[in-house]
Order: structure tokens, then sequence, then C-alpha cells
């Protein structure tokens, strides 16, 4: 009596070895299926997930391990970067939620068959988790500014570490009459931030300047600049009409009245604030209906 002798060196589905005995003239005999599983399963797909960020709950998913022998019998993880873990068995799934706050990571994942035999790991390229919003500010036009024609604006951004990079910077502009809504003027998605406004078709009043700057991870920030615009004046000139007198003729980009403020002394600028805008002197306002944009007017002693 006794069994067959097998030695089984590489992996098998199964290989069959017959134990027989005989004892009182009888005899029996079982068969036995021995399987050997020592190859590992194959490495798992790249771990994917949204990057940048600024959620703090991620989901990672993964394509699955194949196993020839015993079978795939789940997977174990583990992060590196701002946060690192050791590895954890997750069991048979091909996804798993992290909770991790701002910072670079990288996931890992490898599966493992019912043998123990665990595969290569697979590595995520990288997740960056932004949570902090950029700052914004309105370089260009100043503040309380009165523009004409083509005006520059320039907005000037950072954004703090860990940082996503600035994704865009879109501009509107509105009427500061209570009533208007913002009209997109531009959406820039290169530095410097800068766009060329033309002010000639707008009404002459204020306005406000807004700039939403949105960073990669969708983090934004948005900052306004109220402005005020005015007409181009051109082709100015002023001659003796008569004695005492002097006309005074220009020519306006649009259709406005026709005033002059004036003083015997030279001023270094216009205060918005005041009355004539600083200046002692004005003559009447004319051309209030209709308007002209062609402009004379007659001062006299």
């Amino acid at each position: 009596s006794g069994c067959d002798a097998t030695i089984v060196n590489s992996d098998t589905a199964g290989t069959d070895v017959t134990c027989s005995v005989t004892s009182n003239g009888g005899s029996s005999s079982q068969k036995v299926t021995i399987k050997l599983d020592k190859t590992p399963p194959t490495q798992p797909g790249t771990p994917q997930t949204t990057t940048p960020t600024n959620v703090t709950s991620q989901t990672w998913d993964w394509s699955s391990s194949t196993d020839s022998g015993t079978g795939v019998n789940g997977y174990w993880y583990k992060l590196s970067g701002d946060k690192t873990s050791d590895y954890s068995f997750i069991g048979d799934v091909l996804s798993w939620k992290t909770s991790l706050t701002a910072g670079n990571y990288q996931f890992h994942v490898k599966s493992e068959d019912k043998m123990g035999n665990q595969s290569l790991a697979a590595s995520s390229l990288g997740l960056l988790v932004d949570t902090a919003s950029p700052s914004a500010s309105l370089f260009l036009p100043l503040a309380d500014e009165t523009i004409s024609g083509v005006s520059t604006i320039q907005v000037n951004t950072s954004d703090t570490s860990p940082s996503s990079g600035i994704d865009k910077v879109i501009l509107e502009f509105k009427r500061n009459i209570g009533t208007d809504n913002y009209h997109l003027m531009a959406t820039l998605t290169t530095s410097p931030y800068r766009y060329d406004w033309n002010t000639s078709g707008l009404s002459l009043d204020e306005y406000v300047l807004r700039a939403t700057v949105i960073d990669k991870a969708g983090n934004l920030t948005t900052t306004e600049q109220k402005v005020k615009v005015a007409a181009i004046i051109s082709n100015v000139f002023g001659r003796t009409s008569a004695f005492g007198e002097i006309s005074i003729n220009w020519t306006s980009d649009r259709l406005t009245s026709t005033r002059v403020v004036y003083d015997t002394v030279a001023h270094e600028s216009l205060d918005m604030t005041k009355t004539n805008f600083g200046y002692p002197n004005s003559s009447s306002t004319l051309n209030t209906d209709p308007k002209v944009s062609e402009h004379a007017i007659v001062l006299s002693e």
C-alpha cells in the first residue's frame, strides 16, 4: 500500500495523487488533487481620480487584475506624499474613497490572489488638493479713474501653495445705475492678464469692472472696481473772434453737450468731487438736445 510519488514544482490547476491501502484481504484507494499557485496576479490598472481638485473627498478607480491560478482575492492600497500610510487590505473592489486635505498625494494599489501572491503595485500620476482661493487685484485702471477710448485693463493674480495654478480670468462690466447686469468683456487664459477695453460705444457714466479669477482646482476670487467713462476730445483750438472774446472749438468721439470750465491759472488735474471739477468759472451748457460731436463756444470778458 502507499501513495504515488509525485513532485510538483510549477503551477498546476490540478495534479492527481492516488493512495491505496490493503488490509485483511481487502483494499481501498483515495485520489487527492493537488493545486500549486506561485504566480502573482497581473498588475492593476493605473488609479485615476480628478486632479487638481478643491474637493477633500476623492474617489479612486482602477481596472482589475487577472489571475489564472486561484483567482484574485482582493486589493491593497496605500498613500504617499503629504499624508503617508502603510498598505491596507480593502477587499475585492475596483474603487476606493479617501478624505485628504490640501496637499500633494500619490495612490498605490496592488492585487493579491487566494494563495497570498501579490502583484506589482500600480501608482497614480499624482493628486493635488488645492482648497485655497487665488488672490486678485485690478491693477489698471485705477479705482475711480476717468477713462476714455481704449483703456487697458490689467489684473494681477497669485495662488498660494499648494497651488494648482491660474486657469482663467473673466472680465465683465456693468453700468452703475442699479438696473444693469454684468456684460462679458473677455476671458483671459494666459499671463499677463491684460485686455484693451474699447469704451467708445458706451454711454458716458460710471461703470463697475469685475474680474473673476479661477484656479485649476476650481477655487475662485472676485474683485470689483469703479471707473468713469468720458468722451475723447480732439482737434482743440481757440481763436479770438472779437475784442474781449475767444472762440474754442473741439471734436468729441460721440454726441455730447457743450460746456467749458476755465480759470486764469493752470490746474494739474480735475477734481471730480467738486462743482465745475474745481474750476471757478463755467460757460453755459449748449447742445443738450440734440447733442453734437463738433463743438464751438464763445467766452467773453
